[in-house]
């Protein structure tokens, strides 16, 4: 999924279209209109939908000994890195 939803309520959410992002994104501010008696809530304004266009992946994993170069640094059970790449459609 490409697109994303946030809201305090809901969390981010992902979505297969910007159409439902954005529906659920207004969806969530709504809601809040239905409160607005008593207040907004001041996190409304981090309500926000849009494209997700990379995602970290693991790319290596090994025991920490090994990353060290000790084989008996046990300071931490594994290492692992990390990166950023392009979201592929599913």
């Amino acid at each position: 999924m490409r697109f994303y939803s946030y809201n305090h309520e809901n969390g981010i959410e992902y979505h297969h279209t910007p159409e439902e992002a954005k529906a659920a994104a207004q969806a969530g501010i709504d809601a809040d209109t239905e409160y607005a008696g008593d207040g907004w809530h001041e996190e409304v304004t981090e309500t926000s939908w849009g494209e997700v266009r990379e995602r970290v992946v693991l790319v290596e994993e090994k025991p920490w000994s090994e990353h060290a170069g000790d084989p008996d640094d046990t300071s931490f059970d594994l290492f692992r890195r990390f990166e950023l790449n392009p979201v592929e459609e599913v």
